[in-house]
């Protein structure tokens, strides 16, 4: 489900939800905000349970993972974290719950 309004700000707000779920991911967009972050910030972060075997599923649809040796990362004790990129181009970070 989406749903687009303007705040009484002025602001253009955007929600996002699944279909059966409480959680929502709202959006914001200001003509007059000035954003300066830099690039490595930019993405969204995904938690999962299995961070292995999510990763390795993703890897079997043909999906990369990158750093490419994320496998002998997670089993020398680094923190477990991977990335992807998505259609557009945007990094998604994977993190273990």
């Amino acid at each position: 489900m989406a749903q687009q309004k303007d705040s009484p700000q002025g602001n253009r707000l955007a929600f996002m939800q699944l279909e059966g779920n409480d959680v929502f991911l709202e959006l914001t967009w200001s003509a007059d905000y000035e954003h300066r972050c830099p690039e490595d910030l930019m993405h969204t972060a995904l938690g999962v349970d299995d961070i292995i075997a999510y990763c390795d599923g993703l890897e079997k649809s043909g999906i990369e993972i990158w750093p490419s040796k994320w496998r002998e990362k997670f089993s020398s004790g680094e923190r477990k974290m991977a990335f992807v990129t998505d259609p557009d181009g945007y990094e998604v970070e994977i993190l273990e719950n």
